[in-house]
């Protein structure tokens, strides 16, 4: 299969998609207080795994705003490419959150049933929704803001970038302290990580080796952040806290970077790996905004991280709903016009 130019970034979002199944596979450790093993082993993974959504942003940021746009072939081309396939797999988990009502004999009349469908689209029908709205929001923004990147000097985004690290910084309860009533909402949030993506994509460092470096030196110190904090936190509080696990904090985002980093410019040589990459890289958004649904349905049937040791049954529920991921958005894609609901 021949390279492309930026088969690393196929590949990176692959493994993004992977690692997101197994933060959502992980997660019911860290509540259960059965075992501190258990909660050990869930912390140590779900740390291991906090990069995944920051880098679908970055990936979003480098491969969007090196392209120019019109507004109106923008909207065809992307932003209802994200829309469509978003509220076609939103009804199924509508439909789940009302025949749980029913089963809890909760009484709808057809008012009722009408304002909670569009409550659910509105503020999100799964918890794993989160991440489309917050896409779609920086997609409407994408053609303005592409614009200023592309005109702008290293040295200007740089500017930006330092500014909105700042804004991460306050997310530390210990540094917010220091936070003024200086607005500096324009710069917060997870258009930063696009815009970092973009940046990292063009900094040329002077040695593969002097790039694995820094991404080694930013990950590992980031994991054990992750770890260490999230433990202490929950020996002080008694329960799961999720500050060292949020998307918007430091220790997160050097991890975040240091993946990215050691990914880039990196090619598959393999073709069996290869081929597999590529086929949960053309599926990854169909795969992600299904992949919940699943996990449902194998709760259901008794397959989670606690149906054997979490060590085993942990990949084994990930490479379960990994699968029956791909083979339903495989199929929904060979449907007549199952492209655009596919994802």
């Amino acid at each position: 299969m021949k390279e492309t130019k930026l088969q690393w970034a196929d590949s990176l979002r692959a493994l993004t998609t992977i690692a997101v199944i197994i933060l959502h596979v992980t997660a019911p450790l860290l509540t259960s207080m059965e075992s501190l093993t258990d909660w050990w082993i869930g912390n140590i993974i779900e740390s291991l795994v906090r990069f995944s959504v920051p880098v679908f942003f970055m990936l979003t940021g480098a491969l969007l705003f090196d392209k120019e746009y019109s507004i109106s072939i923008f909207l065809k081309k992307r932003f209802f490419r994200v829309v469509i396939p978003f509220i076609f797999w939103s009804i199924p988990y509508i439909l789940f959150s009302l025949t749980l009502k029913v089963m809890h004999k909760e009484h709808l009349d057809y008012f009722q049933v009408f304002t909670f469908i569009i409550d659910q689209f509105k503020n999100g029908s799964s918890y794993h929704l989160w991440f489309v709205y917050t896409l779609l929001g920086i997609y409407l923004f994408t053609p303005i803001i592409s614009k200023w990147i592309r005109s702008s000097t290293n040295k200007e985004i740089l500017y930006f970038l330092i500014i909105w690290l700042i804004t991460v910084l306050f997310t530390y309860p210990i540094l917010s302290i220091f936070e003024t009533k200086v607005d500096l909402s324009y710069f917060n949030g997870f258009l930063g990580y696009t815009i970092l993506g973009y940046y990292l994509r063009k900094v040329n460092f002077e040695s593969t080796r002097k790039k694995d470096s820094i991404a080694i030196f930013l990950f590992f110190p980031g994991l054990i952040i992750t770890i260490a904090g999230t433990y202490f936190l929950f020996i002080l509080k008694g329960e799961k806290d999720e500050l060292y696990y949020s998307y918007l904090t430091f220790n997160v985002l050097m991890c975040a970077i240091g993946v990215y980093l050691y990914v880039k410019d990196k090619y598959v040589k393999n073709q069996f790996i290869l081929k597999f990459l590529n086929l949960i890289n053309r599926f990854s958004y169909g795969i992600y905004l299904v992949h919940v649904l699943i996990l449902i349905f194998l709760t259901k049937a008794g397959i989670t991280c606690f149906f054997i040791h979490p060590l085993i049954g942990i990949p084994a529920t990930t490479i379960l709903c990994l699968t029956f991921s791909v083979l339903i958005i495989y199929i929904v894609n060979k449907l007549p016009y199952g492209k655009y609901i596919s994802g």
